[in-house]
């Protein structure tokens, strides 16, 4: 019923980004063949790992909540117990994006969500299925090692949906508002030099939720907020839908 209740919540929030993106910026591009292109690419990605994800995915999260192997969070308060998943599960998410970046195959599933060129609030659904596959296991390690509930699952699950979507989106708001909100979420400018088609700009920046870990750990781009960006990969342009699902698949040797 929750996980229910948060789809219907959320392609609500997506639709309304999409809206106010296609009417403020996109409606004089619609018609270029790339652009088309590009949200046919994401939304089949996200199709696939939807798809994926409903017959395989959520049943193992569901298994992993249901055999805790500790009960360390049931001892916690509700609210305290939902703080507390989201936190473990966005500093999880920050170390495994990290790792998608510095780890060669990881990287092969991870570079379809970078190799979008323009970048828009279904950028954030471009996630290719086995990246998903592989997220899904730490996930399972960490709810059957702590012992997670299913609300704060939930509730992590949502608040990541909804700050990702918006940090992929194009929507802005003024400069000193949006440098200072992104102390507290990552934000479309903190988000910007991650997509950068320069591998080392895009080594930055890896925050989900809170972008705190960026700063923690070193990986903060000291242009944040100030350097032009662009969005892509250097050593390889965008692919069409099916060639994204099965790039990572193929022998491909990338610089």
């Amino acid at each position: 019923m929750l996980y229910i209740l948060k789809e219907h919540y959320m392609v609500v929030w997506f639709i309304l980004l999409f809206t106010l993106e296609f009417f403020i910026y996109s409606k004089n591009l619609i018609k270029k063949s790339r652009w088309n292109a590009h949200w046919i690419t994401n939304l089949t990605n996200h199709l696939a790992t939807y798809g994926i994800g409903l017959l395989l995915f959520i049943p193992a999260i569901s298994f992993a909540v249901a055999h805790p192997l500790t009960h360390i969070v049931s001892l916690m308060n509700i609210w305290v117990a939902a703080l507390f998943t989201i936190i473990v599960m966005d500093f999880a998410g920050y170390w495994f994006h990290r790792f998608c970046h510095e780890n060669e195959y990881l990287w092969r599933v991870h570079e379809i969500h970078h190799l979008d060129e323009f970048m828009d609030v279904t950028t954030g659904l471009r996630v290719h299925f086995m990246e998903r596959f592989f997220h899904t296991l730490v996930d399972i390690v960490l709810i059957m090692s702590l012992g997670l509930p299913a609300y704060g699952i939930v509730l992590h699950s949502a608040i990541a949906f909804i700050i990702s979507t918006y940090h992929h989106s194009r929507l802005t708001i003024p400069h000193v508002i949006e440098k200072s909100i992104s102390y507290i979420i990552a934000t479309p400018k903190f988000h910007e030099p991650h997509h950068d088609h320069l591998i080392d700009n895009n080594n930055t920046n890896y925050s989900f939720i809170f972008p705190i870990w960026d700063r923690i750990f070193n990986t903060y781009h000291p242009d944040t907020f100030s350097g032009k960006w662009t969005f892509g990969l250097i050593y390889c342009k965008d692919i069409k839908a099916i060639g994204s699902l099965l790039r990572p698949f193929k022998k491909i040797k990338n610089p």
